[in-house]
């Protein structure tokens, strides 16, 4: 598998690679690299076009790149703003890059501090939600929403629905025909979300230039919001149950695997 490394120089970096370079053919990231090794390359995550370049060819992404220098518990403000742009906008930049180049693995590494503010005793479990202390605590935990969105959202799929969605109500009903049509129940109501979903999309974007015509951004907002909403709705149920997603090499038809999350 060909994979990106940010932050590859890093503590935790450079222990990665190292354990996977016998068996993937990794991209190396970081500020600083070493000379005489093709598979390095400088990399700063904060200018999109960078880390945009960095993706080319790529099969997943292991997102270390962290704003360094000193521990969790230092504030100071300059540094602070150091870690909105490295922590913040430069996952939201490997995210979003991942997407454009059709990535469908990134691997996001958060800190124990997202949850530093619950008292001891207490035991914390894996799944609580967040309590960051700190500045370094609080983009950490940023990152971790940017990851849930871009997981959760399924935006691949949702972009081609929203730019296209008379194309993509045809790939849905090609996928019903898949396999003679026999498939599960969870299969079957991951489809009729995504109709439903598609119709929703069709009938606003046929809708809109007319119902727009002389009426302010804020009434047009108000005035179609319940339908936005109810598609909103009815895309987090998908999520949810969904087992099938478009294949982003053949977007005429339905693939027949997991839908993998970032």
């Amino acid at each position: 598998m060909r994979i990106l490394i940010t932050g590859a120089t890093g503590h935790v970096g450079r222990h990665i690679w190292r354990g996977l370079e016998a068996d993937h053919e990794l991209r190396l990231g970081a500020r600083r690299v070493p000379e005489g090794d093709p598979r390095w390359v400088r990399l700063d995550v904060t200018p999109p076009t960078e880390v945009m370049a960095a993706m080319t060819d790529i099969e997943a992404v292991i997102h270390l790149a962290v704003a360094t220098g000193h521990e969790g518990d230092y504030e100071e403000d300059t540094f602070n703003q150091q870690r909105f742009d490295v922590n913040v906008r430069g996952t939201w930049n490997v995210l979003e890059a991942a997407r454009r180049a059709g990535v469908r693995r990134v691997v996001h590494t958060s800190s124990i501090m997202v949850v530093w503010d619950y008292p001891p005793p207490q035991l914390v479990p894996g799944d609580a939600p967040p309590r960051p202390l700190g500045t370094y605590a609080l983009t950490k935990q940023m990152g971790e929403t940017l990851c849930r969105y871009y997981a959760a959202a399924g935006l691949e799929g949702k972009r081609r629905m929203l730019e296209d969605p008379a194309r993509f109500l045809k790939a849905v009903e090609a996928a019903k025909h898949q396999d003679g049509g026999n498939m599960s129940s969870e299969e079957a109501r991951c489809l009729k979300n995504l109709e439903l979903i598609g119709s929703v999309s069709l009938g606003l974007a046929r809708a809109l230039p007319t119902a727009l015509a002389g009426e302010t951004a804020t009434a047009a907002r108000d005035r179609l919001r319940p339908s936005w909403e109810r598609a909103r709705r009815r895309w987090t149920e998908l999520v949810k149950t969904a087992s099938v997603v478009f294949d982003p090499a053949a977007e005429e038809k339905l693939a027949g695997r997991e839908m993998e999350h970032a």
